[in-house]
């Protein structure tokens, strides 16, 4: 295993980018984004340190004095006795051996002494080999969980409908205020009334709010819906579980969340807005659809 230079893994994660946002600029930070899911990202690789986690096994193998013949050469020519924990590179070594003590230095600013650091990468291992996952782990950088996230990604919600809610949650569609470089009217298509928020566009504006009092009282929530966040607090109180009702309010939720933005596009680009019942009943179509995906042979009844 070696070192892949900075300059490719860049690349590859420029590739990644382009792949994901296409042309539009980037909406969430790409360190955001390598988050795992339950801490608020997509749980996507950063490049760079997965490279850091595949070397880690090499220098593991340095460590556990591994019955290779590279090992044995490492261990006579550039240890000489003393320990890979305390090697320190010179000018003239290699790359890889420089690439190697970085990353120990690193894994040694996790843990409070080399002691420690031995026996928490001695936890990381399965049937004797580290495990690059876990190191990946180890290494990353972290952030708070989020709550909301595993209400919104379930494999019986398409992915579509869970990246809007997605970026929903996180305020990062492009609405009218997060365009605010562009020289557009910030006014929202839906009611003509208010600026173009996402506090708005899905709770304020009165479009929106017909929508969502239809399917309310279609999946039995009588609970007001308010923001994002207390949303998902009062399906996941009134519907709890895994029964069908409880995924028939997951999946209603997040493809109201999608059809909404939909609309919103459709009435900024193209002129069309239909009507809230329309709305309503495309999200009870596709609600349904899913559902008798899941249950083919059951009889699926929600009130």
């Amino acid at each position: 295993m070696f070192p892949i230079p900075n300059v490719i893994l860049d690349r590859i994660t420029s590739i990644c980018r382009i792949f994901l946002w296409g042309s539009k600029f980037a909406r969430v930070a790409w360190a955001d984004i390598c988050l795992p899911k339950e801490e608020g990202g997509l749980g996507i690789h950063d490049t760079k340190v997965w490279n850091k986690a595949l070397l880690s096994k090499t220098f593991w193998d340095i460590h556990t004095k591994k019955d290779t013949l590279w090992v044995k050469w490492v261990h006579g020519v550039y240890l000489k006795g003393r320990s890979v924990w305390e090697f320190v590179p010179h000018e003239r070594d290699s790359q890889l051996f420089k690439k190697i003590a970085l990353i120990r230095d690193e894994i040694l600013s996790k843990f409070p002494d080399i002691p420690s650091a031995i026996l928490g990468l001695n936890a990381l291992q399965f049937n004797g080999k580290l495990v690059s996952s876990k190191v990946y782990n180890l290494l990353r950088t972290r952030a708070a969980t989020r709550v909301w996230m595993p209400f919104i990604w379930k494999d019986y919600i398409p992915p579509k409908f869970s990246f809007i809610t997605w970026l929903a949650f996180r305020n990062r569609l492009a609405t009218c205020d997060n365009l605010h470089r562009l020289d557009v009217d910030n006014t929202c298509v839906l009611c003509k009334g208010g600026p173009e928020t996402v506090p708005h566009l899905y709770f304020e504006c009165p479009f929106s709010g017909k929508v969502w009092t239809m399917m309310k009282a279609w999946i039995g929530i009588p609970r007001m819906m308010g923001t994002l966040a207390s949303s998902v607090k009062w399906i996941k109180k009134e519907r709890s579980g895994a029964n069908v009702q409880a995924k028939a309010a997951r999946i209603a939720f997040s493809c109201t969340i999608y059809w909404i933005w939909r609309v919103r596009n459709a009435a900024r680009f193209d002129g069309f807005l239909p009507k809230e019942e329309d709305v309503f009943a495309r999200i009870k179509y596709i609600v349904f659809q899913i559902l008798y995906s899941i249950y083919p042979c059951d009889l699926v009844v929600l009130s």
